[in-house]
């Protein structure tokens, strides 16, 4: 049964993407890695949104660790164009 679920979350997470032709693939920032398109949008690109602050007041450690890693999802994002990046 376990097996089931994975598997029926998995095509459901992760459909095959043709290959040919033109399309739109609609993404949050963590599907992208590993992935490029030629042309890439970025949009709501607002303080607050990207990077996403905490709502709840956090430690500073634990904040910067937090901001690090939004860092790193932004690059993953910027870096997923090959002909242009819209931001």
């Amino acid at each position: 049964l376990q097996s089931l679920v994975d598997h029926l979350t998995s095509v459901v997470t992760h459909p095959e993407v043709p290959e040919d032709g033109e399309f739109v693939k609609v993404m949050s920032l963590h599907k992208s890695k590993g992935l490029t398109s030629k042309i890439v949008i970025i949009s709501g690109c607002v303080q607050g949104l990207v990077p996403a602050l905490p709502k709840q007041p956090v430690p500073p450690a634990e904040r910067n660790l937090i901001m690090q890693e939004q860092r790193r999802l932004f690059y993953v994002a910027l870096t997923r164009a090959t002909e242009r990046l819209v931001v």
